[in-house]
């Protein structure tokens, strides 16, 4: 699939990585969906406004994807 993408070198908090990706138009909105329940990471909701996305965490240590609603998908690839 052809989804936003978003190359990162270092880990992230979840909210900066939403607004990079344009998942949300800002971080007041970002937190708005995180804590409302509507962000997943590779699959588990994410519901603090502390998350970071690291390399760690990733799928094969490389991707990490981030689903918000139903719908709105994005994929994150560490280097």
């Amino acid at each position: 699939a052809d989804f936003p993408r978003l190359t990162l070198d270092s880990d992230m908090l979840l909210i900066d990585t939403l607004v990079d990706l344009q998942a949300s138009s800002s971080k007041s909105e970002a937190r708005k969906f995180i804590t409302g329940g509507g962000v997943s990471v590779n699959g588990v909701v994410v519901k603090e406004l502390d998350a970071m996305v690291k390399k760690e965490n990733a799928i094969n240590n490389k991707y990490t994807i981030i689903r918000r609603g139903k719908k709105n998908y994005y994929l994150v690839e560490h280097k």
